[in-house]
């Protein structure tokens, strides 16, 4: 019988993290729910143990989605699953989503990794759209097979614990199997579409299934903070991808660093920032990045 289970991450997300453990619970069961609270100063685990009693929770004192990632994912005693649902903790999932993810997976025996689509903001139709055709995926929300884990544990291969996100990078490691860009195959990483007769689709998109992000509210000065400190992270991936993706065409995966930031010396001196809209955000990241050429690992 086919086992799966559901990984919240939550960072502070007191005011989402209920609505998300609740489009869960109608479709997996509370006992193979984990969430992993990392770095939060609010009331979020709380929250969590109010919404069942066997939901697993996971407390860190330190934040960041990819130390986190790599502390459960990577441990040795990681329950066993066949598949493990991935979310955030501020999105929430449509109904039979789960199932769809399973099924994608079952259906697409070489594929490590099942992501799930956006079902609402502004610019969804074009992110479905390109996720389908480029076997893209975000963070939001995906599966990843059994094998996929275990091959990264028996390399030795982690996620650089400073990485901003970790969508992007286990992407790029399920399409090279783990190995060099010499192995590249989008195939690994499929989208989740309904595959089910029994899970409806919808007639512009065919797509029904998926996740729903909390929408940006222009009135409130919280939501635009978070919007630049969102904006500065995302040049900072840009120039960590750069990086990254030297790595992977130049040398090996195994070959990632613990830190990132342990390789910025030798590449921020040829980074710029990039003209238009990005200049003054790139700049600001670029600074921020050559901070941590002097933290100690």
């Amino acid at each position: 019988m086919t086992s799966y289970s559901v990984t919240i991450f939550a960072h502070n997300e007191e005011s989402y993290i209920t609505q998300a453990i609740e489009s869960i619970l109608s479709q997996a069961e509370s006992k193979n729910i984990y969430v992993l609270v990392n770095g939060s100063v609010d009331k979020t685990a709380d929250l969590v143990r109010q919404c069942a009693r066997n939901i697993h929770v996971h407390e860190y004192a330190e934040p960041g989605k990819s130390r986190t990632w790599n502390r459960f994912f990577l441990q040795d005693d990681l329950p066993e699953y066949d598949y493990y649902i991935v979310m955030d903790g501020d999105a929430y999932l449509a109904p039979d989503t789960i199932k769809s993810l399973v099924e994608t997976l079952e259906s697409n025996s070489d594929a490590y990794i099942a992501a799930a689509l956006p079902l609402n903001g502004r610019k969804k139709e074009f992110y479905q759209k390109e996720m389908i055709k480029n076997h893209g995926l975000f963070g939001d929300c995906y599966a990843v097979r059994k094998n996929f884990i275990q091959r990264l544990k028996s390399l030795k291969i982690a996620l650089p614990e400073d990485l901003i996100g970790d969508d992007g990078l286990l992407g790029a490691l399920a399409k090279i199997d783990c190995m060099n860009e010499s192995h590249w195959n989008d195939a690994r990483v499929v989208p989740c579409v309904p595959l089910s007769a029994s899970v409806p689709t919808h007639k512009a998109t065919g797509i029904t299934v998926g996740f729903y992000c909390h929408p940006f509210e222009i009135l409130s000065v919280k939501s635009w903070v978070m919007q630049y400190k969102r904006m500065v992270n995302y040049s900072v991936r840009f120039y960590q991808n750069k990086i990254i993706r030297y790595i992977l065409s130049e040398q090996n995966a195994t070959n990632l660093p613990q830190y990132l930031s342990a390789l910025y010396p030798d590449f921020l001196p040829k980074f710029k920032p990039r003209t238009g809209i990005y200049y003054w955000l790139d700049k600001y990241a670029l600074k921020k990045m050559q901070s941590k050429t002097t933290d100690k690992f």
